[in-house]
Parts: C-alpha cells; structure tokens; sequence
C-alpha cells in the first residue's frame, strides 16, 4: 500500500531521525515523522542558537 502513486508522492525523510513518514497533512508540509520527538527536538535546538546568538549581541 505504501507504493502507490498517491502514498509514494506523500513519503518524505525526516530531518532529525531520517526515517521515511507518510505526510498526511492537507497541504503536504509536515517536517517531522513525529512532533513530540523530532519536531519538539529541532524547536528546542533553534530555541537555544537564538538564545545564545542573542546573549552573545548583548555581551559584545
């Protein structure tokens, strides 16, 4: 079921754990295969390197 044309256009890799998912989203633009692990792990991480990009203006 997975290698048909609709699911197959639908496939994509997932940035932080690279495992295949089936973006079943309306507009196609998920990101992540799971929110609460990847996404959650890729917020945080651009969090943190503002954060610090930020404190790094203020200490210059």
């Amino acid at each position: 079921s997975l290698l048909r044309d609709d699911t197959v256009a639908r496939l994509r890799i997932c940035p932080n754990c690279t495992w295949l998912f089936v973006d079943r989203s309306r507009n196609s633009s998920r990101l992540w295969c799971d929110m609460a692990v990847c996404g959650n792990r890729q917020k945080a991480s651009r969090h943190y390197r503002r954060r610090m990009a930020a404190n790094e203006v203020r200490n210059a």
